[in-house]
């Protein structure tokens, strides 16, 4: 029985073992080598007292490495969090690869441009018996079939692009929208944060605000000013959260992946004790 990603993964590995996993640039990993290189990682992570439930902080670009990171911090049940505060994971695009604008059309790629990812090539013909589901992930463009999960992304001056997060959890502030994803790296990449959610929230002037529910690292005096100051070295002002919780431990799920409605429901309850950095 599967319980997370790991464990759906071996099931691979007993099934086509010798089968291609991992392409990355020119590196190849059959679903037996990714295997063996994360057990090798999972019992050095677990002789140095890594178990259940604990976080184990990766500092890595798209790579080999940082898939071969998740699956052994999933074995070992842990969770594995992204520390690189810089910017979201960058990738290249394919030849079928392209971004939408929320309207269905191609967006040129412009560096700054933003969209949702979209992919052409051999598509499903949509949703069984879901017309409304099929005709908010396909489209057609230019006689094109293209399918859209919603994950946004933003084309870059060097033709990479930098991924963004889900359109689902978006944060619309203002007119400006805020990917959660982005300000949880930079809230993480600070000294006493040790984890963090960042959710949408109403307000009467802006429709929604940014706000988080954050965890301090064990014994830290958490200065909420400090804090917001060094989130506007990192990220616009206008992303930075106007409120925040502070908790014992973040709302996330067993697998590891963000609970956001946890959050909000959190949230919610306790309006009362939202604190602002200012």
């Amino acid at each position: 029985m599967a319980f997370n990603v790991a464990d759906l993964f071996e099931h691979a590995v007993d099934a086509v073992p010798d089968r291609i996993a991992l392409i990355c640039a020119d590196r190849h990993f059959t679903y037996r080598e990714l295997d063996e290189r994360a057990n090798r990682l999972a019992h050095h992570l677990a002789a140095c007292g890594i178990g259940a439930g604990d976080h184990v902080g990766v500092y890595a670009r798209s790579s080999a490495e940082a898939l071969e990171t998740m699956l052994a911090t999933y074995k070992l049940r842990a969770v594995s969090v992204c520390v690189d505060h810089t910017q979201g994971p960058r990738v290249k695009f394919s030849a079928q690869a392209v971004l939408l604008d929320d309207d269905g059309n191609l967006v040129e790629p412009r560096p700054g441009a933003v969209g949702r990812m979209a992919r052409t090539g051999h598509v499903p013909l949509g949703y069984y018996k879901d017309p409304e589901k099929t005709r908010s992930i396909f489209a057609e463009v230019d006689g094109k079939r293209y399918v859209a999960p919603g994950d946004y992304a933003r084309y870059e001056a060097d033709g990479t692009v930098t991924l963004l997060g889900r359109g689902s959890e978006c944060i619309n502030t203002g007119g400006e929208k805020v990917f959660p994803e982005e300000v949880e790296t930079a809230l993480k990449s600070h000294p006493e944060v040790f984890d963090a959610l960042v959710i949408g929230i109403p307000h009467d002037r802006f429709g929604q605000a940014v706000a988080a529910v954050v965890q301090p690292r064990p014994g830290a005096a958490l200065a909420l000013g400090e804090l917001d100051a060094h989130l506007r070295t990192r990220i616009a002002g206008y992303k930075a959260p106007r409120g925040y919780w502070l908790v014992d431990e973040v709302m996330r799920q067993p697998s590891g992946k963000a609970n956001y409605p946890a959050a909000k429901r959190y949230a919610a309850e306790h309006a009362e004790g939202m604190r602002s950095p200012r």
